[in-house]
């Protein structure tokens, strides 16, 4: 399917034999440095295959720049990288996910989807959610949040901490670097050649945190295959729109570095908030957090409920 802006993209589907017509949709949506494999790398215990054997008609989304999205109108992911690059998980939820949405309601005829959410899954559909883009606040009648990500004062990750305070000095070199999709910096020469500059540090040892997504309470064998299969990417603006979240405290879209420039794009000098209270409360929401996350930290999950309304939105957290 094809995005209003022109990305081309790639859903899967996982639907058991024995599903019925009519059976209740869920739609999976990735995180970040991630693409639809993420929800089938386990096989039997995978949540695709553990909805679908249950009779749900599992749909799985891939968002632009993953492996499974790489080609746009009139835009190159290598010839055209700063254009095909140019977007953060705002264009993630103003033209992904209601484009994949309305592709799954077409094809099954359902009003409504459940959406669950890991990450900047997550983050891109509340963006969606707060400006309302596609309907998708009359598309959706669950909301499931899997290590949501909206607020991050609490994040020990190293590359957005680092980020949060030396953005309006690093976007410029990696415009002049050309680096505009951070990929795998074991294989990418463009990270190689940035993580040889020591004052990157934390920013290069931040982004393996990411993709290895380590943690002493993680099954390593399940460690292991997915450092096999994490082979996408995400753009440089991801990375400095969260950490822009860190620097100001607040859900906002993405600060263009100048008075000017933030004019030019949104006739306004402020960067419009992205406001959760208008997220319709017809949407069940729940939200689950891990007690060792170090990017959805609880503290921050908690305080996303609080923001979305204790009442309407119940939060779970993990404790090891």
């Amino acid at each position: 399917m094809k995005t209003a802006d022109g990305y081309d993209l790639t859903i899967f589907r996982a639907r058991d034999k024995s599903a019925v017509s009519g059976a209740p949709v869920v739609f999976l949506q990735h995180g970040i440095y991630s693409d639809g494999n993420f929800w089938a790398l386990h096989y039997e215990q995978s949540l695709s295959v553990r909805l679908a054997k249950v009779g749900y008609d599992v749909w799985i989304g891939n968002n632009r720049g993953s492996r499974y999205c790489r080609t746009a109108d009139g835009m190159d992911p290598v010839k055209d990288k700063a254009e095909f690059f140019d977007f953060s998980f705002y264009e993630l939820g103003k033209y992904d996910a209601p484009a994949m949405i309305d592709y799954v309601i077409k094809q099954t005829g359902q009003p409504k989807v459940a959406f669950v959410g890991h990450s900047q899954g997550t983050t891109q559909m509340f963006s969606a959610l707060a400006e309302n883009h596609g309907n998708l606040n009359d598309k959706l009648w669950t909301f499931v949040g899997l290590a949501p990500i909206v607020n991050l004062q609490h994040t020990t990750n190293p590359a957005l901490a680092w980020i949060s305070k030396y953005w309006k000095t690093l976007t410029p070199v990696l415009r002049t670097l050309g680096m505009y999709e951070f990929a795998d910096p074991a294989v990418d020469q463009d990270f190689k050649k940035l993580c040889r500059m020591k004052q990157f540090d934390p920013l290069c040892k931040g982004v393996e945190q990411l993709i290895q997504l380590g943690s002493k309470y993680a099954d390593r064998d399940a460690e292991a295959l997915n450092a096999q299969e994490y082979q996408s990417s995400c753009s440089t603006k991801e990375l400095i729109h969260y950490g822009q979240i860190i620097t100001t405290g607040e859900f906002k879209q993405y600060d263009y570095g100048s008075d000017e420039a933030n004019k030019a794009r949104y006739n306004s000098t402020t960067v419009p908030v992205l406001d959760l209270n208008k997220i319709s409360e017809d949407i069940n929401m729940y939200l689950y957090a891990g007690e060792q996350d170090f990017l959805a930290d609880p503290t921050d999950v908690k305080w996303l409920q609080d923001k979305l309304g204790p009442k309407r939105c119940q939060f779970a957290k993990e404790i090891d």
